[in-house]
């Protein structure tokens, strides 16, 4: 690990990244709290009186009963795929393709390592980012839930589904570094990987509204984000996980490499 790169990141990025840990923490909060184990039809009834379509996009047509299902309804229906997607392509343009495209990079390449070892230190720092805004997040829901509700929240579920969040976005950033260590026009590269992504996200809720767009759903990794499908026990999030985990990486290393083999005018 390249200290002084990392310290660099952290402190041009830090601002985003404990942004959108802080919002998506307040959101854990105000969900876990507005829970009744005995209301949760009162507060399903309030959200019914919103757009259906608006409902099913947003994932809250259905929070079911527990405190398990209604937490991982309400987040990962929309906000846990939202949220980290902001930090994804505002960070994922920074570490490389901006480099490039103000000169930088001129400097850091003058630094004694060698062009893969500066570039993986860059990946290094995309995924940890991604790691600690959801990490702190399933700390979140876990000691705030076991604090107000002890014993309710089913935690191997909470961790399988995060797992699988975890390595959809990690695919995804994958993408935007790609288009980085690609592309040495930071605006282009901002440009390229909003559309993918939001295109990604944009198909997968559009899948949800009912049967003649669901077919849709196969166009989007965050349709392995199987809430009702992990919820119900089926297949091993677990596995899922790790396997997106290890694609995303493969991504990665495939950026490194490309981007070790470009060609850049000094």
């Amino acid at each position: 690990m390249i200290k002084d790169l990392q310290i660099l990141n952290f402190r041009e990025n830090k601002i985003i990244i404990f942004s959108v840990t802080a919002f998506l923490s307040i959101y854990v909060f105000s969900s876990i709290g507005m829970y009744d184990p005995e209301g949760i039809e009162v507060l399903q009834g309030m959200l019914d009186l919103m757009p259906e379509a608006m409902m099913k996009l947003m994932g809250f047509d259905n929070l079911g009963g527990d405190l398990t299902s209604y937490l991982i309804n309400y987040m990962y229906g929309f906000l846990m795929i939202i949220f980290p997607l902001i930090y994804t392509i505002m960070v994922g343009n920074k570490l490389v393709s901006k480099h490039t495209d103000s000169g930088s990079m001129i400097y850091l390449l003058t630094m004694p390592y060698s062009r893969r070892k500066i570039i993986f230190n860059q990946a290094l720092f995309f995924s940890f980012g991604l790691l600690f805004i959801i990490g702190v997040n399933v700390l979140t829901m876990i000691l705030f839930s076991e604090a107000l509700f002890p014993g309710m929240l089913e935690i191997g579920k909470l961790l399988a589904i995060n797992l699988v969040t975890f390595g959809v976005h990690l695919i995804l950033a994958a993408v935007t570094f790609l288009f980085s260590c690609l592309l040495s026009d930071s605006q282009k590269t901002i440009g390229f990987s909003s559309v993918v992504l939001f295109a990604s996200v944009v198909t997968y809720m559009v899948s949800s509204l009912g049967d003649a767009t669901e077919f849709l759903k196969y166009f989007s990794v965050f349709s392995f984000i199987n809430v009702s499908y992990i919820l119900e026990g089926g297949g091993n999030g677990i596995l899922t996980g790790i396997i997106l985990i290890l694609i995303g990486l493969a991504m990665f290393a495939g950026s490194i490499e490309l981007f070790n083999r470009k060609s850049i005018i000094i």
